[in-house]
């Protein structure tokens, strides 16, 4: 199913894969600013009253490969596009 009534083209696929391999490689060059829940914003933890030790919570929203970043960057950039928003 695609996100509008219209095949992407090659140029539009080849820029949304660049921008989901350059914001991964992004947050493994920032590590740990962009990985760890007490120093970013608290979009990390999902779940408000959820209790997990530092290990469990490192364990479940670690992003040492930054593909969590990566393909949330894609799925913004498709989601706000004018093409999406407007067909």
């Amino acid at each position: 199913m695609a996100a509008t009534h219209r095949e992407a083209s090659r140029a539009e696929i080849d820029a949304l894969v660049a921008s989901l391999l350059s914001s991964a490689a992004d947050a493994v060059q920032h590590g740990g600013w962009f990985n760890s829940h007490n120093h970013s914003c608290a979009t990390w933890q999902i779940w408000p009253d959820e209790d997990l030790s530092d290990e469990a919570r490192f364990a479940r929203y670690s992003d040492p490969e930054g593909m969590l970043r990566g393909w949330g960057t894609l799925v913004h950039g498709v989601l706000t596009s004018y093409g999406y928003l407007h067909d």
